[in-house]
């Protein structure tokens, strides 16, 4: 599962989640820490590309 990482109306990235089934609830429950993760992101990447660093090396 991909939910996307948003911070308002702007996607940040995807956060990939491995689960063995999906089921409506799975989805809504995965916006809260999806939405905290892009807010993370969006507010430290000021700071260091630390977070950023690892996505773009992992290919």
């Amino acid at each position: 599962m991909f939910p996307p990482l948003l911070d308002g109306s702007d996607e940040a990235g995807v956060l990939g989640v491995a689960l063995g089934a999906v089921h409506d609830d799975d989805r809504r429950l995965l916006r809260c820490p999806a939405g905290l993760t892009a807010d993370m992101l969006v507010t430290k990447n000021s700071c260091a590309d630390q977070f950023f660093r690892r996505g773009a090396t992992s290919r």
